[in-house]
């Protein structure tokens, strides 16, 4: 791959290096500066966890090669906050606690800052798309609900009692402790005061501001992607193109001929070191870790490979060939329930029903209710009986995969 000579600024310091054109920006921030406050959350683009600031513009920095920002001016979170003093929506973050984890935190706070600038005074919202004839996407729904008028009255009506609620439990005088030395035991809260919290808590319902924020904020939480070890190895992973399929053979002489290529790890391999190609759910179920006679579903896992760079176990990917015989795939939930193409015919039941959940809704007319009737109580409801209510089900097929968000700070 060929090498290229770059000059990036970043938070204001000027940095020259030699990287790969296929290189992406992300990783250069990440590994070759050691910025690591600019985390990688999807593999998809989809997330923005990742998101800097590219001469004035929040961009996604997975989704730009180093070398297309050569000569711009660049900011992460580390470079937000000046001469020590945080920024006012860090300070924004830390007082309204915005943050849980903090590993999104980075990519939000650029964001923001970079609607600020382009509009100081943004509305709470905006009304989604109404084309005629078309639904409005599942991640807008919460924003259609409060475009309707009446429910924009509710919103507010609730936000004010919301507001009156805090103001009463935040600005009361506390008498179930002892008032600590020094301190007032009523507790500030209006925004133009900054809340300092004595060592001692007043007691229920006093405020105060999580110690470990400032670190989330400017991005110097320590997070499981940001560990480096001596002699670290990369992993990349071989997936199926087929939803349900057979697999007949893999082939990974070719990739393990490359130099750097340590190992490519099978269904097989875990087999032999213990059984561990399968592993228990949540749900007392049982999933595959590696396949090793079939997959089933898209871009499940077939086979690991593990290198001595990042980029070397992304090319050797390519280099494992794995022969399928496709299967009849089964991509609605209803006709699985039909058992005519069995997907999981692991399981003893010949069946894809393989988890059942009942639920039972408390209150107003529909008490007891579950279903058409109270089995309990021996009920079978009429279909026309007002507390049956019928619904469809409504189900988003799974389009993408994405690394789940358990990065835990340390």
């Amino acid at each position: 791959m060929s090498q290229h000579e770059i000059t990036i600024t970043i938070n204001g310091e000027s940095h020259t290096r030699k990287v790969d054109a296929r290189t992406l920006l992300v990783h250069f921030i990440r590994e070759d500066l050691g910025l690591t406050g600019t985390h990688v959350g999807c593999d998809t683009t989809s997330c923005g966890a990742c998101t800097v600031s590219i001469d004035g513009e929040a961009v996604k920095s997975c989704t730009v090669f180093a070398v297309q920002a050569n000569g711009a001016k660049l900011e992460t979170v580390e470079g937000i906050a000046a001469g020590g003093t945080l920024h006012p929506l860090q300070e924004g973050f830390w007082e309204k606690h915005g943050l849980q984890c903090g590993f999104c935190t980075p990519g939000m706070l650029i964001s923001a800052r970079a609607l600020l600038a382009r509009n100081p005074n943004p509305t709470e919202g905006r009304d989604p798309p109404r084309d005629l004839g078309k639904p409005v996407p599942v991640h807008r729904l919460q924003q259609d609900r409060r475009s309707h008028p009446v429910r924009r009255r509710q919103a507010r009506r609730r936000r004010k009692a919301s507001l009156n609620m805090a103001t009463h439990l935040e600005d009361r005088t506390e008498h179930h402790s002892a008032k600590p030395d020094g301190v007032s035991a009523n507790v500030p809260t209006t925004d133009d005061v900054r809340v300092t919290t004595p060592a001692k808590v007043c007691g229920m319902g006093h405020r105060m501001k999580r110690k470990e924020d400032p670190r989330f904020i400017q991005g110097k939480g320590r997070y499981v992607d940001d560990v480096k070890l001596p002699h670290m190895v990369y992993m990349d992973i071989v997936r199926s193109p087929y939803a349900h399929a057979k697999i007949v053979k893999i082939d990974a002489s070719a990739a393990l001929a490359m130099p750097g290529v340590l190992a490519v790890i099978t269904g097989e391999d875990l087999k032999k070191a213990g059984n561990l190609h399968w592993m228990p759910t949540l749900m007392s179920d049982t999933q595959m870790v590696l396949p090793i006679e079939k997959v089933v579903y898209y871009a499940q896992e077939v086979c690991v490979v593990i290198a001595t760079e990042r980029y070397l176990a992304a090319d050797a990917i390519e280099k494992v060939h794995v022969d399928y015989e496709p299967l009849e795939a089964v991509v609605d939930p209803h006709k699985a329930l039909e058992d005519k193409v069995i997907v999981r015919d692991d399981k003893e039941k010949k069946t894809n029903h393989i988890w059942h959940w009942e639920g039972r809704r408390q209150g107003g007319d529909r008490r007891g209710v579950r279903g058409r009737g109270d089995r309990r109580r021996g009920e079978d409801l009429p279909a026309a009986d007002p507390r049956v209510v019928d619904r469809d089900l409504r189900h988003g097929p799974r389009t993408t995969t994405r690394r789940a968000a358990t990065c835990r700070s340390t």
